[in-house]
């Protein structure tokens, strides 16, 4: 037993208050004595000094004695014995949150009692004969008597080893709300270091967090950002130093969980946990959207925003990040990035800025809601005049590739929009042109469309889609996907977006088709490869038999793809294959999209091309090859 918390420690005290602490360690003390005792203490806080104030140990300590804990049956008669014990404890509880300088090496002998009448106190917290008052002073008073041996390694280790300690914290942390000022500036400052240093990504760890917070990963997730929130009302100019502490735990803590102790580069692109899931999945980004804009203009803004675009950055690249991007731009994202490459000190924020144009905000523009709500965006903020701001900044080449590649997908949007898409009839026999909407849809696997219900079921019967209807899915990427699905929209956009780059790039298609067909004469099937993860787009051709696409596409989806390649070998070069990549957080998704011809005409010429016979002397194309593009020009992605 630690000699702070030893009877004798008592004789610190004046004489009559040592009298008055004997009484209240009696063993059939009153609640009256010990209360006394406590009140004393806090009345003359300002004139004791610390080993004063640390003489009183041994009264609390005595007064926590473990074994005074009501058994359920005493807790059920609830006698003036019992309840003057409970309230001896809860005084005593108290009273240690007031002493803010004890020895460290006396948390060894003071932390078992304090955790078993806490965990007593909070389990039958409704079933005690007096209800415990103001509980979160309760849950507040626990944190900061737990905080003085944060930095006492042996009592830390103690504590932080407990079992369900890490609930008792989560608790403490739903109660933030209803901490008042002063007292929650200092938990906040604790509860930060507590929850950065408790080892989330264990295991055993996250269970005693979900369990505090409510019993679900949701329920975690949203203290988070409840936690997020907070901080970003703190807006005392003394806070600047701990608002960013308080963040950059938050963030640790996340990390934690996704089990990444990386830096912060690879951290954005290594595999999500369920918290970070959970954390798009409950607004996550709008609340870190709305922080960063609270801390602009705040003292030593910069310190508290750089590790909120990092969270930002890391969940809008998320798996369900690109759901929550038309939000974020419809709430000012775009002029929020700006005006934080404007602010003191914004040096420290360029880099990610750029990262957020880059990446976090191009990899969701090839979805229709993200890029339709990008073109307001960009008429709100004029982006001639934000290239002007920038002008010497060093953001200036990031903003202005992203302002080219934006304002390329709005136009291919706005293009879509303004035109009926066109469609063949997907029976190969067949060959009818026609808008979208003349056609029928398979109700089965819901990909191909069909003129008429006699070609749907030549399909089904000669073209083989009957073996095949229930395997798609994956590489069309419908709403019926369970693990990532586009809306008709969005796939809409996306066959717009590769029938542009398609013609825009048709020479650079076919003259890799060419050079395929020239070095691999048996390919019967081409995969021609539209890259649209991140800016620059970048093409590729590929045989659909032999390459590592080919392998990667088979173990995605199995027959799927088997059986595109089939229809496009049944189709004798009146069908070619395209395949769009797009990335949802750390996966790559693909979208296959048939190129159709009214003949295999183009298929023909190509096969027979020499690449020798492409560009003249003076590397301008053929008149055969000009014709050859001319064909390829005429064809409908389906």
């Amino acid at each position: 037993m630690h000699p702070a918390v030893q009877l004798r420690a008592l004789k610190g005290l004046p004489l009559s208050i040592r009298r008055l602490g004997l009484a209240a360690c009696e063993d059939h003390s009153t609640c009256r004595l010990v209360e006394r005792v406590r009140d004393y203490l806090v009345d003359h806080q300002r004139k004791l000094l610390e080993p004063q104030k640390n003489a009183f140990l041994p009264v609390f300590f005595h007064n926590l004695d473990p074994e005074m804990i009501p058994s359920s049956t005493a807790l059920e008669a609830a006698d003036w014995p019992t309840r003057h014990t409970i309230l001896r404890a809860l005084i005593s509880l108290d009273a240690l949150s007031n002493l803010r300088r004890l020895p460290g090496s006396a948390g060894i002998s003071l932390w078992p009692r304090v955790w078993h009448w806490t965990l007593f106190i909070i389990t039958y917290r409704n079933n005690l004969p007096d209800p415990v008052p103001y509980w979160s002073i309760f849950n507040a008073n626990f944190i900061t008597f737990t905080s003085q041996f944060h930095f006492d390694p042996d009592t830390w280790a103690l504590i932080s080893s407990t079992p369900g300690f890490r609930t008792v914290i989560s608790g403490v942390w739903r109660v933030m709300p209803d901490i008042e000022e002063p007292l929650r500036e200092f938990v906040f400052g604790a509860l930060g270091r507590f929850i950065s240093d408790l080892e989330a990504g264990q295991s055993a760890s996250l269970e005693e967090f979900i369990e505090g917070a409510g019993g679900s990963i949701h329920a975690l997730a949203q203290l988070v950002l409840q936690y997020m929130r907070l901080v970003g009302q703190r807006e005392s100019p003394l806070l600047a130093d701990s608002r960013a502490a308080d963040i950059c735990a938050l963030v640790s803590f996340v990390r934690q969980v996704d089990q990444h102790h990386a830096d912060d580069e690879e951290w954005l692109y290594l595999p999500f946990s369920s918290l970070s899931t959970a954390l798009v999945l409950s607004h996550g980004i709008e609340m870190v959207h709305i922080t960063i804009t609270k801390l602009i203009g705040t003292v030593d803004a910069a310190m508290g925003i750089r590790p909120c675009l990092m969270f930002l950055l890391r969940m809008l690249i998320s798996p369900h990040g690109f759901r929550s991007l038309a939000q974020a731009l419809r709430k000012g994202l775009l002029q929020t990035l700006i005006t934080c490459a404007t602010i003191e000190s914004a040096d420290l924020l360029l880099h990610r800025i750029g990262l957020l144009f880059r990446v976090g905000i191009s990899m969701g523009l090839a979805f229709h809601d993200n890029v339709a709500e990008l073109e307001n965006s960009l008429l709100e903020i004029n982006p001639a005049a934000v290239s002007e701001s920038l002008e010497n900044s060093p953001l200036s080449g990031d903003w202005q590739a992203f302002s080219t590649f934006a304002q390329d997908r709005v136009s291919v949007l706005k293009s879509e929009e303004h035109k009926a898409p066109s469609r063949m009839c997907d029976n190969l026999q067949c060959g009818y042109i026609g808008t979208k909407a003349s056609f029928k849809r398979c109700s089965g696997c819901k990909s191909l469309y069909y003129c008429s219900s006699a070609c749907q079921k030549v399909d089904w019967v000669m073209g083989g889609h009957r073996a095949a209807c229930a395997s798609y899915g994956t590489l069309i990427l419908h709403e019926t996907s369970t693990d990532f699905s586009l809306g008709v929209r969005d796939r809409d956009f996306l066959r717009a977006l590769v029938h542009r780059e398609y013609k825009m790039h048709i020479d650079t298609v076919c003259a890799g088709q060419i050079k395929v067909l020239a070095s691999s004469p048996e390919s019967s099937v081409l995969l021609t490869f539209f890259d649209c993860g991140t800016p620059p787009l970048k093409i590729e051709v590929h045989s659909a038999h032999q390459s590592s696409l080919q392998r990667e596409l088979v173990k995605l989806s199995g027959d799927e793809y088997l059986d595109q390649v089939a229809r496009a070998q049944t189709s004798k070069g009146s069908m070619h294959l395209h395949v769009l990549r797009i990335i949802q957080g750390a996966k790559f998704r693909h979208l296959v999209i048939p190129l159709r011809f009214v003949d295999s005409e183009l298929w023909d010429a190509m096969s027979s091309f020499s690449v020798d016979d492409m560009y003249d002397d003076e590397g301008r194309s053929t008149e055969a090859y000009s014709l050859l593009l001319d064909k390829a020009l005429t064809a409908i992605h389906s």
